[in-house]
């Protein structure tokens, strides 16, 4: 996912249906759970940031994204980047998910690009 060879699959495969951008990019990757709730949250957020770099090449303008995250100190930089691209972005934890779960979803919706 996070290399430019992956970007190019992911291009061609769009080409291949007929597609140049897509109007919804969801992401549920998680790092490798360490048990070390800092350094997990940590790879989450920078997972989530190639997530957002992949949105900015494939999402049409106006589009809309939704990843999974990890809570801890470095959401803020998702939620920062995100701020700056999208019109309306919100961190929500949906009533399924167990209370002692640190995942939330960041919902980003009216890609400015």
């Amino acid at each position: 996912m996070t290399t430019l060879e992956t970007h190019e699959v992911v291009r061609t495969y769009l080409q291949e249906k007929g597609l140049r951008n897509c109007d919804l990019i969801t992401s549920d990757v998680a790092p490798r759970t360490t048990g070390r709730n800092d350094d997990d949250q940590y790879h989450s957020a920078m997972l989530c940031l190639e997530v957002v770099k992949i949105a900015e090449k494939f999402l049409v303008p106006g589009g809309n994204l939704v990843m999974k995250v990890f809570v801890g100190r470095d959401l803020a930089k998702v939620m920062e980047k995100t701020k700056k691209i999208f019109k309306i972005v919100k961190c929500i934890k949906p009533e399924a998910c167990r209370d002692r779960s640190f995942e939330e979803y960041v919902v980003c919706k009216g890609y400015r690009g």
